[in-house]
Protein backbone atom coordinates (compact mmCIF):
# COMPACT_ATOMS: atom_id res chain seq x y z
CA UNK A 1 0.00 0.00 0.00
CA UNK A 2 1.25 3.44 -0.92
CA UNK A 3 -0.02 6.43 1.06
CA UNK A 4 0.28 9.50 -1.15
CA UNK A 5 -1.36 12.30 0.86
CA UNK A 6 -2.37 14.84 -1.79
CA UNK A 7 -0.23 13.48 -4.63
CA UNK A 8 -3.03 11.34 -6.12
CA UNK A 9 -5.91 13.47 -4.87
CA UNK A 10 -9.08 13.98 -6.82
CA UNK A 11 -12.69 15.03 -6.24
CA UNK A 12 -15.45 12.62 -7.11
CA UNK A 13 -17.03 15.36 -9.18
CA UNK A 14 -15.78 18.83 -9.90
CA UNK A 15 -17.66 22.03 -10.56
CA UNK A 16 -17.34 22.96 -14.20
CA UNK A 17 -18.54 26.47 -13.30
CA UNK A 18 -15.29 27.07 -11.42
CA UNK A 19 -16.68 27.02 -7.89
CA UNK A 20 -14.51 25.27 -5.35
CA UNK A 21 -17.21 23.06 -3.89
CA UNK A 22 -16.69 19.39 -4.77
CA UNK A 23 -19.65 17.09 -4.54
CA UNK A 24 -20.32 13.40 -4.61
CA UNK A 25 -23.18 10.98 -4.49
CA UNK A 26 -24.13 9.07 -1.37
CA UNK A 27 -21.90 6.02 -0.92
CA UNK A 28 -19.19 7.08 -3.36
CA UNK A 29 -16.63 7.64 -0.61
CA UNK A 30 -16.64 3.91 0.19
CA UNK A 31 -15.86 2.84 -3.38
CA UNK A 32 -12.48 2.12 -4.92
CA UNK A 33 -11.37 3.87 -8.10
CA UNK A 34 -12.45 0.89 -10.20
CA UNK A 35 -15.91 0.81 -8.61
CA UNK A 36 -16.81 4.41 -9.44
CA UNK A 37 -19.34 4.95 -12.20
CA UNK A 38 -17.28 6.28 -15.08
CA UNK A 39 -13.57 6.90 -15.33
CA UNK A 40 -11.72 9.48 -13.27
CA UNK A 41 -11.33 12.57 -15.46
CA UNK A 42 -8.11 14.61 -15.55
CA UNK A 43 -10.22 17.67 -14.73
CA UNK A 44 -11.28 16.04 -11.44
CA UNK A 45 -7.65 15.70 -10.39
CA UNK A 46 -6.63 19.10 -11.77
CA UNK A 47 -9.47 20.69 -9.77
CA UNK A 48 -7.96 19.44 -6.49
CA UNK A 49 -4.38 20.10 -7.58
CA UNK A 50 -5.07 23.74 -8.38
CA UNK A 51 -6.96 24.27 -5.11
CA UNK A 52 -4.92 22.23 -2.61
CA UNK A 53 -1.49 22.11 -4.24
CA UNK A 54 -1.40 25.67 -5.50
CA UNK A 55 2.26 25.33 -6.45
CA UNK A 56 1.23 22.83 -9.18
CA UNK A 57 0.20 25.84 -11.29
CA UNK A 58 3.81 27.00 -11.41
CA UNK A 59 5.94 23.83 -11.44
CA UNK A 60 6.36 21.54 -14.43
CA UNK A 61 6.35 18.11 -12.75
CA UNK A 62 6.45 15.92 -15.86
CA UNK A 63 10.17 15.08 -15.34
CA UNK A 64 9.39 13.84 -11.82
CA UNK A 65 7.02 11.20 -13.15
CA UNK A 66 9.97 9.19 -14.52
CA UNK A 67 11.29 8.86 -10.94
CA UNK A 68 7.85 7.97 -9.64
CA UNK A 69 7.34 5.35 -12.34
CA UNK A 70 10.73 3.76 -11.54
CA UNK A 71 9.80 3.56 -7.87
CA UNK A 72 6.38 2.07 -8.66
CA UNK A 73 7.97 -0.49 -10.96
CA UNK A 74 10.50 -1.50 -8.30
CA UNK A 75 7.87 -1.53 -5.54
CA UNK A 76 4.46 -1.99 -7.16
CA UNK A 77 1.67 -1.20 -4.71
CA UNK A 78 -1.55 -3.18 -4.81
CA UNK A 79 -3.35 -0.13 -3.46
CA UNK A 80 -2.70 3.62 -3.53
CA UNK A 81 -4.38 5.55 -0.74
CA UNK A 82 -4.71 9.29 -1.38
CA UNK A 83 -5.87 11.65 1.35
CA UNK A 84 -8.57 12.97 -0.97
CA UNK A 85 -10.38 10.74 -3.42
CA UNK A 86 -11.09 7.06 -3.54
CA UNK A 87 -8.55 4.34 -2.92
CA UNK A 88 -6.83 3.55 -6.22
CA UNK A 89 -6.73 -0.13 -7.17
CA UNK A 90 -6.24 0.34 -10.92
CA UNK A 91 -3.05 2.39 -10.94
CA UNK A 92 -2.28 1.52 -14.57
CA UNK A 93 -5.50 3.33 -15.55
CA UNK A 94 -5.19 6.22 -13.10
CA UNK A 95 -1.51 7.09 -13.71
CA UNK A 96 -2.03 8.53 -17.24
CA UNK A 97 -4.94 10.57 -15.87
CA UNK A 98 -2.69 11.86 -13.10
CA UNK A 99 -0.04 12.99 -15.59
CA UNK A 100 -2.64 14.81 -17.64
CA UNK A 101 -4.09 16.44 -14.51
CA UNK A 102 -0.72 17.88 -13.51
CA UNK A 103 -0.29 19.16 -17.06
CA UNK A 104 -3.73 20.81 -16.93
CA UNK A 105 -2.95 22.41 -13.58
CA UNK A 106 0.36 23.75 -14.89
CA UNK A 107 -1.15 25.01 -18.16
CA UNK A 108 -4.02 26.78 -16.38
Amino acid sequence: MLFTADGFAYAHHYSADGSDEPSHLEGECALTSSELVGAIAPQQMAFVLKAALYWSRFVEVTPLFANLERMLKAHPPAVVAPAHGNVVVDLEDVMPVMKEAYRLAYDA
